[in-house]
């Protein structure tokens, strides 16, 4: 049997018995859903995309589930962890005015929910690759308060950094706490009356005839491997021997990493490419504590003696909750391929080795030794742009491209406003941007 891909006009008849009618079996577990009910969407995926999508379809009153295969916090994806940079500082122009609504959105969120969720810091942008009279230009063209400063006097305003070229600081930007914002904003959906759904995987999409079937293993339940009896497909089942469908108008694919696998399923030939890579952040010790420490971008292609072939393409920020008095460190390129299910989560030695020479060298208020060494993974597509679009009745939601956490409740906000019709994504954003042959 050929699979029907969502974005077929025939889609809708996929998943119906051989006499006609709907497979309209519905489990009686009360914890997962009511038989017979219908949601307005089903959102795949609750790290901040997905918990962002939720709370904005909670706001705006629609019948919303949230479904994810661990619970808030998991480190197995991109969304843990208690610090990510927000800032304005892009050198594209589109993406500096959407960090202005981005942070409109961030603003609600925190009202919502009555979390600070970020930490204003400002952030310093450096180095001949990064160019920062460029970004002062295009933070004037948006009316964003910057400010230039030769290394002389940068060095003296920060003596805990070092500089060889001139630096702009700006003052909107600091350290989102990524954990607490998923954990916040799932807080807030549920009590707007949306179902979430943590430890469940999802393990098939098909189409029914007005509405996607969901199918997902009993929450709790043991598992098992089986053929869809339909699809013929791989999917898990539990103890009872099923896995329990749930029914909704439109499906939300905010996945991560786990896209990769999922939209060449749905999509076909349509699905976008995408790049998986597992990614380290390393934390060092300050010498001496300190509050004044901005967030940090600093490219320079020419070091490849302390950063390999790739250049130097550094990020640094406060590490948060998780590490109070240290500041983390990354490098934005130099990850392994992988997938979000072959990861192995083991730090790269080397890349270790990269950044204690980086620190060494360029951040002498801190100490060398790292104490405390992660992984995360990227999900990128060759634009770094992100995918935001509809395909018939489902909603591909990121991959952000390692960039993505400060827009994640903008992105929450535009997904809600795409499903109730008063919205849309930027064309950059669409699936139709990313499989032209400038991006395959």
């Amino acid at each position: 049997m050929t699979e029907a891909h969502l974005s077929s006009p025939r889609s809708f008849d996929g998943d119906r018995q051989r006499d006609g009618s709907e497979q309209d079996t519905m489990s009686n577990d009360p914890g997962l859903v009511n038989a017979g009910d219908v949601y307005d969407l089903i959102v795949v995926g609750a790290g901040l995309m997905g918990a962002c999508t939720a709370w904005a379809a909670g706001r705006r009153g629609l019948r919303t589930a949230v479904i994810d295969q661990f619970e808030p916090g998991h480190a197995h994806g991109s969304s843990h962890g208690t610090s990510r940079i927000f800032r304005r500082v892009y050198p594209d122009p589109f993406y500096v005015e959407l960090t202005a609504q981005a942070a409109d959105s961030w603003q609600r969120l925190e009202a919502d929910t009555g979390v600070a969720l970020r930490r204003f810091t400002g952030a310093v942008d450096h180095g001949p690759d990064r160019d920062p009279h460029r970004l002062a230009e295009l933070l004037a063209d948006a009316s964003v308060p910057h400010e230039l400063l030769d290394a002389e006097d940068a060095g003296k305003r920060w003596p805990h950094m070092r500089f060889t070229t001139d630096a702009l600081y700006h003052p909107d930007a600091g350290v989102l706490d990524a954990d607490l914002a998923v954990v916040s904003a799932l807080a807030r959906a549920t009590s707007d009356g949306v179902d979430v759904h943590t430890s469940t995987p999802v393990t098939a999409i098909s189409p029914g005839r007005d509405y996607l079937v969901v199918r997902v293993a009993p929450n709790g339940a043991a598992s098992g491997t089986t053929a869809h009896p339909d699809s013929g497909e791989p999917e898990i089942v539990g103890d009872a021997g099923e896995s329990i469908p749930l029914r909704a108008k439109r499906v939300v694919l905010a996945a991560g990493p786990w896209n990769q696998a999922w939209l060449p399923r749905l999509l076909g030939t349509a699905a976008p490419r995408f790049t998986v890579t597992q990614q380290q952040v390393v934390h060092f010790p300050q010498r001496e504590p300190a509050d004044d420490w901005p967030a940090i971008v600093h490219q320079d292609l020419s070091r490849t003696d302390i950063a390999g072939e790739e250049g130097l393409g550094i990020f640094a920020m406060r590490a948060g909750r998780a590490a109070r008095h240290a500041v983390k460190i990354g490098e934005h390129g130099h990850g392994a391929v992988t997938t979000a299910d072959s990861r192995d989560g083991v730090v790269d030695p080397v890349s270790v080795e990269r950044l204690v020479r980086y620190v060494d060298e360029f951040l002498p208020g801190l100490v060398p030794e790292p104490f405390l060494a992660l992984s995360c993974l990227y999900t990128r597509t060759p634009s770094e742009d992100f995918v935001v679009d509809s395909a018939g009745p489902l909603i591909v939601c990121s991959p952000c491209s390692g960039h993505g956490a400060k827009f994640a409740a903008y992105i929450g906000e535009l997904v809600a406003s795409m499903i109730t019709g008063d919205g849309s994504p930027p064309d950059r954003f669409t699936l139709s941007g990313h499989t032209s042959p400038l991006t395959r």
